[in-house]
């Protein structure tokens, strides 16, 4: 936003941590949840597929879709119990 051309001139600074401190703005954290596909079979009791490392891509297989949604569930519910 250094930009004048773009933004146009700045006409007042405002620093997050200040407005923080006033009240303004909440305090935030930013958790990005992760979930290994080990982690995932692991909860699931879900072996990997034969000749397949368990750390490696799932690929495009019928499963696939099914999985990636239960470990975004799994992630968020681990990030919310991890950090309340």
């Amino acid at each position: 936003m250094d930009n004048q051309a773009v933004h146009g001139k700045k006409v007042f600074e405002y620093p997050l941590a200040q407005a923080m401190s006033d009240g303004r703005a909440a305090d935030y954290r930013v958790v990005v949840p992760t979930l290994t596909d080990t982690d995932l079979r692991r909860c699931l009791n879900f072996p990997a597929p034969a000749g397949r490392p368990s750390t490696a891509p799932t690929g495009e297989g019928e499963n696939d879709g099914a999985l990636r949604t239960t470990a975004l569930h799994l992630g968020v519910l681990r990030a919310m119990t991890e950090h309340g």
